[in-house]
C-alpha cells in the first residue's frame, strides 16, 4: 500500500492526464473519422480513469465552445458561489485545485437546460462501472485505489496543474 501514493502521484497522473488528452481529442472529432468511433475510443480511454467521465466532457465542453464566457451556460465558468468558498488564500487555492477533479464534475450538473443522462452517458458509466468492478475482483482494490488517485493527481495539484490554473 504504501508505494500507492507515490506512484500513482509519479506515473499514474502523467499517464492519466494523456488519456485525458485523448478524450479531448475524441470530444473534437480529431482521433478517427466518426462521431461514434471517438465516443467509443473515448470510453475506452475512460477505463484507467475509474470515473466514467467522457462522454459528460464531450456534452459540456463542445457546450462550452458554443457559449464561450457566457455566466450562466459555459460550464467551464467558475461560479460566483465556488469562488467565495474558496476565497483568495494560498491554501484555500490549493485545496481547489487539489479537488479541481470535484469541482469540474459538478460545474456542469448547474447547466438546468441540459438533460444529464443520454444514452452514451449511461453506455460510458455502465462500462466503466464493469471495468472498475474487473480490477477490483481480479487485481485487487491497491489496483482500483492507485486509478483513482492517479486520476485525482492528474487533474489536481500535481505538476501538470499548471494547465489548469493557466485555464
Amino acid at each position: 500500500w504504501y508505494w500507492i501514493i507515490p506512484l500513482a502521484y509519479l506515473l499514474g497522473a502523467f499517464l492519466n492526464h494523456a488519456l485525458y488528452v485523448v478524450i479531448h481529442e475524441c470530444t473534437h472529432n480529431l482521433v478517427l473519422k466518426h462521431p461514434r468511433s471517438n465516443n467509443l475510443v473515448g470510453i475506452f480511454c475512460d477505463f484507467a480513469l475509474v470515473v466514467p467521465s467522457a462522454m459528460g466532457f464531450r456534452k459540456y465542453h463542445l457546450m462550452h465552445h458554443k457559449f464561450l464566457g457566457q455566466y450562466l451556460r459555459d460550464p467551464d465558468i467558475v461560479r460566483h458561489e465556488e469562488a467565495r468558498l474558496i476565497g483568495n488564500s494560498p491554501v484555500g487555492k490549493a485545496v481547489w485545485l487539489f479537488m479541481f477533479s470535484v469541482s469540474q464534475a459538478l460545474r456542469p450538473l448547474q447547466i438546468k437546460e441540459v438533460q444529464f443522462w443520454d444514452r452514451w452517458i449511461i453506455t460510458n458509466f455502465v462500462a466503466v462501472v464493469l471495468v472498475d468492478i474487473l480490477v477490483f475482483v481480479l487485481i485487487g482494490p491497491q489496483a482500483l485505489v492507485y486509478l483513482a488517485l492517479s486520476t485525482l493527481f492528474a487533474l489536481g495539484l500535481h505538476p501538470l496543474g499548471g494547465r489548469w490554473i493557466q485555464e
